[in-house]
């Protein structure tokens, strides 16, 4: 209630998606050493998931 008497009432619906999104990575395979700068990552996910590499949306 603010100051005036006026009221609200909001409601919510919140849904908890405990699933976690797949990630399937074909290259490099596990366990490979790589000696250069750069490495090329591939891969899938779910369609709707984010993919982030060191906090950065990629």
């Amino acid at each position: 209630m603010d100051r005036a008497g006026n009221k609200i009432m909001l409601m919510r619906t919140v849904e908890l998606d405990d699933v976690p999104p797949i990630l399937a990575i074909q290259s490099p395979i596990d366990g490979s050493h790589q000696n250069t700068m750069t490495i090329e990552v591939v891969g899938t996910t779910d369609e709707d998931a984010d993919l982030l590499i060191n906090g950065e949306l990629v």
